[in-house]
């Protein structure tokens, strides 16, 4: 029994002294990280607001054609919709046999007063008509011109006349149709300008008090297409209750098709700060922070995410503009640890 405990005690004294020999001998290397980096630098970026909305027609000059008697749509070429150039020839409008006839004596009334003035002046310059006499023939004139205003200047003797568009741009109401009888002043075509069209949009109720009227635009078809300017033209101040969004109106720098869907991204104002790479950040709860090197290891820097788009993000905070930034490897790093760079600093 005695022997049995001195060898057993012999051999935990063996294995104390192995294990202290190899604590005492050469530090285990420390763990050392893989890492990519690039060098800081200061950018700008434009703070952006997305809505999204359609084109409509804008109702300020809106143009509509129409006749001052009664007649009848005897041809028309035109569809709501239609872009249509100023003069455009979409039509034929027929008035009555009332109508031509009345016509024709405004024609000859006012072919009369002008004739009646005409004699009275010459008269007058020979002194025998008063000046009453000649205001009184002038008068008759205007009235006679202001009754044949409701008859188109290029009406023909037959009492047809061209329906031509009023400006250049999109027919937004087409009330006539072939053979369609039509009152006096009847409207029977509205047209929309090229540059009267708005995009009617909703913005986020946490942008609308920063959007302006005035403010650039970035127009980008949601079916798909290149993108074109604009400019915000009218801010709403209250929310939508139906779309729960701050209306926002967008003149196009061009003519779009009446109820197209597009994105507005509106430009805000310019941010300048840090950047670098989305992957460059590692979060931790409401905390962000990136990582630069100096002496061989990665130190944490804490920033603050100003703005974020397309993979990049814009920071503030106590970057050292000559320290490397850990661009990639970062999500194996402590505060301290020896880093090794895979590739040269960019």
């Amino acid at each position: 029994m005695r022997l049995s405990t001195l060898l057993l005690t012999a051999m935990l004294s063996a294995s104390l002294v192995a294990c202290q020999g190899t604590s005492s001998g050469t530090p285990q290397e420390a763990v050392t990280a893989s890492v990519k980096v690039a060098m800081p630098s200061r950018a700008t970026m434009a703070r952006i607001a997305v809505a999204y909305g359609d084109i409509a027609a804008g109702p300020s000059s809106q143009q509509t054609v129409s006749f001052g008697t009664e007649g009848r749509v005897t041809s028309l070429s035109a569809v709501q919709g239609e872009m249509v150039r100023q003069g455009q020839d979409l039509g034929t409008f027929q008035f009555t046999p009332a109508s031509v006839i009345a016509w024709r004596q405004a024609r000859s009334a006012m072919d009369v007063a002008s004739q009646s003035l005409s004699r009275l002046q010459r008269l007058r310059d020979d002194h025998l008509a008063t000046d009453e006499q000649v205001a009184q023939a002038n008068k008759a004139l205007s009235d006679a011109q202001a009754a044949l205003t409701a008859y188109p200047l290029a009406m023909g003797h037959d009492g047809r006349v061209s329906i031509r568009a009023p400006a250049s741009g999109h027919i937004v109401v087409l009330a006539a149709s072939v053979g369609q009888l039509v009152a006096a002043n009847t409207t029977l075509l509205t047209v929309t300008p090229d540059t009267d069209q708005v995009l009617l949009a909703g913005a986020e109720p946490r942008d609308a008090a920063r959007i302006k009227p005035g403010m650039m635009v970035r127009m980008t078809p949601v079916a798909g297409g290149d993108a074109i300017t604009g400019t915000v033209v009218r801010a709403g101040g209250a929310i939508d209750n139906g779309t729960r969004l701050v209306p926002v109106q967008i003149r196009p720098a061009q003519s779009l098709v009446i109820g197209s869907a597009w994105r507005a991204d509106i430009t805000l104002d310019d941010v300048e700060g840090w950047r670098a790479p989305a992957d460059a950040l590692t979060e931790d709860g409401d905390q962000q922070w990136l990582y630069q090197l100096a002496g061989g290891r990665a130190y944490r820097v804490k920033v603050q995410v100003l703005l974020e788009r397309d993979g990049e993000v814009l920071l503030q905070g106590a970057v050292a503009p000559d320290r490397p930034m850990v661009v990639s490897g970062n999500p194996q790093l402590a505060d301290g640890m020896n880093v090794a760079v895979s590739g040269p600093a960019q």
